[in-house]
């Protein structure tokens, strides 16, 4: 059985179960693993017995100093292969030799990701009524924000009915966890909608998607992306924008205005701490929502509409 072969089956296989962004990675490598069999060994695939340490450590070595990669890009091609070894080990295809236990499979701590108080109020108030798709960017970044870090599969995913039901708060489920979060609005985000919503749009913001299309979707959040790149750049903001800074900086200016880390975790949909979850379970909702309204009132009026 062919390795890099059986890692593409595999992909092709999750893309069938809707696992669309695990199937790119097992894609991207088993590209990358071709390019250094194919270099070091003249040939574009190995039996499955054939992997063994010395030649993952060798293939480690490869993309840290001949790509020049990153050391968590690194890991994550290596956890992709890892994983398609021990399906094959799994069915018996062959037996398990451990060729990736001598290689790194970790998360390192990345640069930061989120914006502090100063970025942020220069990105909020900036006048960008010269570009309809960088204002439109920064105002969906914006939404993002304040409604406690909404990624942007979820954003694009909020119907228009679930938030103009009414005009106090709104309720999503996170697509990653499926945990129900509870989003206070303000006055500003409606104006946000409003602005961006075409009547008879079933989604919230109508960005001509259809948002559970996965090359659509794809498509979109690249877009994205490459704006929030252009706004850093204009800003000269060195670390950088994205997506999911929005995220990581309501979490950060919510634990800077003390905002408790039980109640940050709550806003944004997290399960993964068990302390957490006992505390929250006697938390009340008007709580949660006062704490929310602090950081609201700080960052709310920066925005204006152009």
């Amino acid at each position: 059985m062919k390795f890099i072969n059986y890692t593409l089956k595999l992909a092709d296989y999750k893309d069938k179960l809707a696992n669309h962004k695990t199937a790119l990675n097992y894609r991207a490598a088993a590209r990358s693993f071709t390019q250094f069999v194919n270099t070091y060994l003249g040939k574009n695939d190995l039996e499955l017995t054939d992997l063994e340490s010395t030649l993952i450590e060798s293939y480690e070595q490869w993309l840290l100093k001949s790509k020049r990669i990153c050391k968590n890009s690194s890991s994550a091609y290596i956890r992709c292969l890892r994983a398609s070894y021990r399906n094959a080990v799994k069915k018996g295809l062959c037996k398990d030799l451990n060729p990736f236990v001598t290689v790194y499979s970790g998360t390192d701590r990345t640069r930061k990701r989120s914006l502090d108080d100063k970025s942020l109020k220069k990105l909020f108030a900036m006048d960008l009524s010269h570009s309809y798709a960088l204002m439109q960017t920064r105002d969906l970044f914006y939404f993002s924000f304040l409604a406690q870090g909404m990624p942007f599969v979820d954003l694009v995913r909020i119907r228009y009915q679930d938030i103009k039901v009414t005009s106090r708060f709104f309720r999503y489920n996170r697509s990653k966890s499926g945990e129900c979060v509870n989003v206070r609005i303000t006055r500003k985000m409606l104006m946000i909608v409003d602005k961006y919503h075409i009547v008879g749009d079933v989604y919230a913001f109508s960005l001509g998607i259809n948002p559970y299309a996965h090359n659509e979707y794809s498509n979109a959040l690249h877009r994205y992306n490459r704006n929030l790149r252009q706004l850093a750049k204009t800003l000269g903001l060195e670390n950088g924008l994205s997506s999911y800074c929005a995220r990581h900086s309501w979490a950060n200016q919510a634990y800077r205005l003390n905002i408790p880390l039980s109640v940050i975790s709550c806003c944004m949909g997290h399960t993964n701490e068990k302390t957490t979850k006992i505390y929250l379970a006697s938390l009340a909702e008007t709580e949660m929502h006062s704490y929310v309204s602090v950081l609201n009132k700080i960052y709310e009026p920066l925005w204006q509409p152009n």
